[in-house]
């Protein structure tokens, strides 16, 4: 390709050179590239500037910093996630999973119990509710002996870590009290038609 020869016209985009197939004619070919943008023959010298900056718009993405992907998601979006998750039949299991959720995920992914501290009586409490509710009729396997004995058990263990979040035990027996209720609702949740395994 001889980029110094210009096409003897311009006009129709034709390469009319006498059969040089070297010779570039510019305007049809930044038409092609460059859709709507009519390049006049005063306008080809500017063609390497047009270019230039063309291909420093494509390139310009990756020069940004990749996305940090080792920042965890901010709670809120878990919440908003959860939300769908929680989406069941029984509508006191699903209020005590979503406080279940907001101190179980921090308590076991940053060892933080703050969460718990400041809302173990809101977990008892929603698990009382959860226990003293009637099970849905559908799907059935809610309303199963496992999975009543299941919930009864969820707000035993709940009102047991209330206790020893009055008492003052290190975090350790906290942390595993509370592994201790996440475990038995999962064995309630999935007996009544589940969400799937909730980590």
């Amino acid at each position: 390709m001889v980029l110094g020869k210009q096409p003897a016209t311009m006009s129709e985009g034709k390469d009319t050179s006498d059969g040089d197939r070297r010779t570039v004619d510019f305007g049809n070919q930044c038409r092609a590239l460059c859709g709507p943008i009519l390049l006049t023959q005063a306008m080809s010298h500017r063609l390497p500037v047009l270019s230039v900056l063309f291909l420093t718009a494509l390139a310009a993405p990756l020069a940004l910093p990749a996305q940090d992907t080792t920042r965890s998601t901010p709670d809120s979006a878990k919440m908003g996630m959860m939300d769908s998750h929680m989406m069941g039949p029984w509508k006191e299991m699903n209020a005590f999973h979503k406080v279940m959720a907001a101190t179980w995920h921090p308590a076991s992914q940053k060892s933080d119990l703050a969460p718990l501290k400041a809302r173990g009586k809101e977990l008892a409490t929603a698990a009382e509710a959860w226990a003293a509710s009637r099970a849905p009729t559908m799907p059935a396997s809610c309303g199963s002996e496992a999975v009543r004995t299941a919930v009864t058990r969820v707000s035993v263990e709940a009102r047991a870590l209330v206790a020893l979040l009055d008492s003052g035990v290190d975090d350790t027996r906290l942390k595993a009290a509370l592994k201790s209720v996440h475990d038995t609702f999962e064995v309630a949740e999935k007996g009544c038609a589940g969400h799937g395994e909730h980590k």
